[in-house]
């Protein structure tokens, strides 16, 4: 792990940054994605959820994210998919309805385009699981 630096960048505003100022900058952030990277950041917030209340429902967040990644191990996927799985409803926690996009755009830096789109569209291929729900369109995915 990089060690913590106290060393500070010396500017009052952006615009007045010296060279030196975007040294230290740059090397703090280093140093912090490489302790805190996005992956364990991920893990915390999913982690966040573990005593939560269930929305309604049987399980948790955490608990339904866990069920859903090792489901998707367990059929022998690939790591993607298995990323995809575990983070997939994340967003729940924060987010309305838009869950699977904001889950899209959160992991669209590590998944293909396919796995992106999938995630964004997840809402309306979750609707399938809905068919005695009174309010929802069993066929949503198809549109």
């Amino acid at each position: 792990m990089a060690t913590k630096s106290t060393e500070r960048a010396a500017f009052r505003a952006l615009s007045d940054a010296t060279p030196d100022d975007w040294r230290i900058i740059e090397q703090a952030e280093s140093d912090y994605r490489n302790a805190h990277g996005p992956a364990r950041g991920l893990l915390r917030m999913l982690a966040s959820l573990e005593r939560d209340e269930p929305l309604g429902v049987p399980v948790n967040l955490y608990t339904h994210c866990l069920q859903t990644a090792t489901r998707v191990l367990e059929a022998g996927l690939d790591d993607e998919m298995v990323v995809m799985a575990l983070f997939h409803d994340l967003p729940e926690a924060f987010s309305d309805n838009h869950h699977g996009v904001v889950a899209a755009h959160m992991l669209a830096p590590w998944l293909s385009e396919r796995r992106s789109w999938i995630l964004a569209h997840h809402v309306e291929f979750q609707a399938y699981h809905f068919a005695n729900h009174p309010t929802r369109d069993l066929n949503e995915r198809d549109r």
